[in-house]
C-alpha cells in the first residue's frame, strides 16, 4: 500500500510540474498497464515472470538504456516508469499470488 501511495504522488507531481515529464509518466502507465495485461491473460508467461523475477526487472532497464541510445529520451523514460512501476507494484503481487497457490 505504501508503494502505491508513492506512485500516486509521483503522478499527482509530474502533473503539476509540467508537460514533459506528465508525457514521460503516462508513456510509462501506459506500458506498465499494458505489460501486465499481457502477463495477465498468458499464464505460461506470467509463471515465467515470477520464476526469473529479477531478471525481468534487469531486462527492463536495459531495454531502457538502449531505447534512450536509439530511440530517444521519450520512449526510455516510459520503459523506466514502466519497470520502477513493475517492480514496486506487480512484483509484490506476483509473488504473493504464487505463495498462496
Amino acid at each position: 500500500m505504501r508503494n502505491l501511495i508513492f506512485v500516486v504522488l509521483f503522478f499527482l507531481i509530474a502533473i503539476f510540474v509540467g508537460g514533459n515529464i506528465v508525457g514521460y509518466a503516462f508513456g510509462g502507465l501506459i506500458t506498465f498497464f499494458s505489460f501486465i495485461l499481457l502477463l495477465e491473460s498468458v499464464t505460461w508467461l506470467r509463471s515465467l515472470c515470477y520464476h526469473l523475477n529479477a531478471m525481468v526487472e534487469i531486462i527492463m532497464f536495459a531495454f531502457g538504456i538502449y531505447a534512450k541510445l536509439h530511440f530517444g529520451v521519450t520512449i526510455a523514460m516510459s520503459l523506466m516508469i514502466a519497470g520502477i512501476l513493475y517492480s514496486l507494484i506487480y512484483r509484490g503481487y506476483l509473488v504473493d499470488t504464487y505463495k498462496k497457490q
